[in-house]
C-alpha cells in the first residue's frame, strides 16, 4: 500500500514535498512502514522513480512507475509537517530540546525530526539509578572520566545561555589498552548506548574514520550536544591534512559551502556542539606529519590532554576497590553497555524546567570562576578561552549534582576537572610562559647553531663570503650572526621567516635589532673588512668568554607552582629586563 500522508517543508532549507508512506500490509503495519521524503523539485523528474526505488517491493510496482508519480503529484493532503533534522533548543523560552524521533504541536503547527535518513544515535537501557550505580560512581575520582561526563552536560548548557563563541574540544592521549575509550563510552552513556557507532545504529560513540562530510552530518545531528570521537589515528592514516580542516570545522560550527542544482548557493549547515575525542598521538603531531603548520589556534580549538601523570598503562586514578585497573576498565566499558541513555535527557528536562540563576552565571562563569583554573584577567588570551570554556563543565558538575543526576561529591570532582586543566596548560605554555610553538621555534635554532658550531667563522678573517658558511660567531659578545639567505632557508618562507624573528625576538634571543629596520637584521661593518646584513641570535644558557656566569635563560612571564596546582605572578628574582630588548616603534605591536 503507497499513501501521501502529509506535505512538508524543511525547516533548515527551505524545502519543500509530500512524505510517501508505503507497507506491504493494507493495514499498514507501524514496523514495517517505509517512509519517503520526495522533494518537489524531484516530482516531475526521474528523481522521483529513484527514491521510489529505496522501497521494498518495488520490482512488483516498477511498470506503473509513471502512475505513482501521478498519483503523487495529484495527492493534496491536509496534514502539514514542518521537518526539522537537527537536535538542540527550540524557542526563544527554550523550553523544549529536540532529540530524533520526537515531533510535536505549536501554535496549531505540527513540528517532526523524522528519524528515517538520519543519523541515530539516542537510545536507552536500565534506569537513571542503575546508570548512577553503576557508571557515574565508578567515574568519580578519574580526572578524565569526569570531563567526559561534565562536557556531555557542558556542551547543551553553552547553547542554552548564548554562548555562540567557537568551542575548545578536549583530546585525551593515551597510548593503546590505558583506558582512554573508555572514557569518552562513559560520556556518551548519557545518551547512548556505550560502542561504536555500527551498521545497525546501536552505537553512540562515532569513529574517526570517517570522510569530511560524514563529520558534518554526525555534528549536525548532534547540535547542541557533545559528540565522542574515538581514535584520531583512523582520520590521521586516511588524509592528516583534512584531519586539520576537520578540527577547525567542529570548532567554529560552519560546514562546507555547497551549490543546488540549479546553481544558487545551498544553505550552509551550523551547528555548536562540545566534542570530546580520544588518540594515541596529538592533533598537533598528526598534522605536522601531514607537512602542516600548527598555531596556537588549533591548539586552543582541540585542546591535547595527556593521560593523567603518573599512570603511564592506566588513565584512572581510582579503580575503587577493584582487584586491579585491567579489571576495572572492563567493568566499567561493560555497565557502559548495560546502563544508559537517561542522564542527558534527564538533565535537559530539569535544566528547561529550572534553568540557570543570575547567582551561578556569575560565580561559575566569571572573574571567579576562571580564578578557580588560575587564570586571571593579565593571564594569555589562550589560557582565559580554555578556561572560560572549562567553566561550563563545572557549572554542569554543579547543576548536574544539584538535580541528582550525578552522585559525587561537587568539590573532589571540580578538583578532577581541574587536574585536566593543568596537564593541557603543561603542555601548552612552559615554565617560561612559552607557548608550545614558540617552544619549537626556540628548540630549532637552539639545535641548529648547536649542530652547526663549527659553520660559523672568526669576525677577523678577511674576505668571508656569504656562502662559504653559515654566518659569524663573536666570542666576545656570545651572539651568532646569520646570514640572510640562511636564515631564510631554514624558516621555509618569508611569512614564516618574520614570525620566526618576532618569537626570537620575544624570547631573548635576537638581541642585536638596529633602529628603524622592520625586518629586525643588523649590519656588521667590521666583518673581516666587508660590510654585510646578518642576523644575531644569542643562545639561551650560553657563557660569555669574559665571564663565568651564564646569560639569564629566559624571562619569566608565568611560572608554575605544581605545589599549589594555580598561575601565579612571576616574582622580582623571575624578571629580567635585559631579556627583551625595546621594541622598536617602527616595528608595530609584537602580536602576542
Amino acid at each position: 500500500m503507497l499513501e501521501v500522508v502529509a506535505k512538508y517543508r524543511e525547516k533548515e532549507t527551505g524545502e519543500s514535498g509530500k512524505i510517501v508512506c508505503y507497507a506491504p500490509d493494507i493495514a499498514f503495519n507501524e514496523e514495517e512502514k517505509i517512509t519517503a521524503y520526495i522533494p518537489d523539485t524531484a516530482l516531475a523528474s526521474v528523481r522521483c522513480v529513484e527514491t521510489l526505488k529505496l522501497l521494498p517491493s518495488y520490482a512488483t510496482f516498477k511498470k506503473y512507475h509513471s502512475k505513482i508519480v501521478e498519483y503523487i503529484n495529484n495527492a493534496a493532503p491536509e496534514r502539514k509537517i514542518i521537518v526539522m533534522r537537527r537536535t538542540g533548543w527550540l524557542g526563544k523560552n527554550k523550553d523544549k530540546f529536540l532529540f530524533p524521533g520526537d515531533s510535536f504541536e505549536e501554535n496549531g503547527i505540527e513540528y517532526m525530526f523524522p528519524k528515517e535518513n538520519t543519523y541515530s544515535f539516542m537510545s536507552k537501557c536500565g534506569t537513571l539509578q542503575e546508570w548512577k550505580d553503576n557508571v557515574a560512581a565508578l567515574a568519580a575520582g578519574n580526572s578524565r572520566a569526569v570531563l567526559a561526563l561534565s562536557e556531555a552536560f557542558a556542551a547543551p548548557i553553552r547553547s542554552y545561555l548564548g554562548d555562540d563563541d567557537d568551542a575548545c574540544g578536549w583530546h585525551i592521549i593515551g597510548p593503546n589498552g590505558c583506558g582512554k575509550s573508555t572514557c569518552a563510552k562513559v560520556g556518551v552513556s548519557t545518551y547512548g548506548r556505550g560502542s561504536t557507532t555500527d551498521p545497525e545504529g546501536e552505537g553512540a560513540l562515532v569513529s574517526w574514520y570517517r570522510t569530511e562530510n560524514q563529520i558534518e552530518s554526525v555534528a549536525v545531528a548532534h547540535n547542541h550536544m557533545c559528540v565522542f570521537l574515538d581514535e584520531m589515528k583512523l582520520a590521521a592514516k586516511k588524509d592528516p591534512k583534512a584531519l586539520e580542516i576537520v578540527s577547525y570545522m567542529l570548532a567554529t560550527g560552519n560546514g562546507k559551502g555547497r551549490m543546488m542544482a540549479n546553481g544558487k548557493d545551498r544553505k550552509v549547515n551550523t551547528w555548536r556542539i562540545g566534542f570530546f575525542s580520544t588518540g594515541e598521538e596529538s592533533l598537533v603531531s598528526f598534522i605536522e606529519r601531514g607537512g602542516g603548520i600548527v598555531n596556537s589556534g588549533q591548539e586552543v580549538r582541540v585542546c591535547d590532554i595527556p593521560g593523567s601523570p603518573g599512570y603511564e598503562d592506566n588513565i584512572f586514578e581510582d579503580i575503587h576497590g577493584r582487584s586491579s585497573s585491567t579489571v576495572f576498565v572492563d567493568e566499567l566499558r561493560d555497565n557502559t553497555k548495560k546502563y544508559y541513555g537517561h542522564a542527558l535527557p534527564a538533565f535537559l528536562s530539569a535544566l528547561a524546567r529550572h534553568g540557570v540563576s543570575q547567582e551561578d552565571q556569575e560565580f561559575f562563569l566569571g572573574v571567579h570562576g576562571r580564578a578557580f583554573f588560575g587564570v586571571f584577567e593579565d593571564s594569555p588570551q589562550e589560557l582565559q578561552r580554555v578556561a572560560s570554556t572549562m567553566c561550563y563543565n563545572r557549572l554542569a558538575i554543579h547543576l548536574a549534582i544539584k538535580w541528582g543526576i550525578l552522585p559525587w561529591d561537587e568539590a573532589i570532582e571540580c578538583c578532577m576537572l581541574a587536574q585536566c586543566f593543568y596537564s593541557w596548560r603543561d603542555t601548552f605554555i612552559d615554565e617560561a610562559g612559552l607557548r608550545s610553538e614558540e617552544q619549537k621555534i626556540r628548540d630549532q635554532w637552539t639545535t641548529f647553531i648547536q649542530e652547526n658550531r663549527g659553520r660559523f667563522t672568526d669576525p677577523e678573517i678577511k674576505n668571508i663570503g656569504p656562502y662559504q658558511n653559515y654566518g659569524v660567531f663573536d666570542s666576545r659578545e656570545c651572539v651568532y650572526y646569520i646570514w640572510p639567505g640562511t636564515f631564510r632557508r631554514h624558516c621555509g618562507d618569508k611569512k614564516q621567516m618574520n614570525y620566526h624573528l618576532r618569537v626570537l625576538r620575544k624570547i631573548g634571543m635576537l638581541p642585536v635589532i638596529q633602529a628603524s629596520r622592520a625586518n629586525m637584521f643588523t649590519t656588521i661593518k667590521k666583518l673581516g673588512g666587508i660590510s654585510s646584513p646578518v642576523y644575531g641570535i644569542k643562545l639561551l644558557e650560553e657563557k660569555n668568554v669574559d665571564e663565568d656566569s651564564t646569560v639569564p635563560s629566559k624571562a619569566k612571564v608565568i611560572k608554575t607552582d605544581f605545589t599549589k596546582g594555580y598561575m601565579r605572578e612571576p616574582r622580582e628574582e623571575d624578571r629580567d629586563p635585559d631579556s627583551f630588548p625595546e621594541p622598536d616603534e617602527n616595528m608595530g605591536d609584537l602580536p602576542f
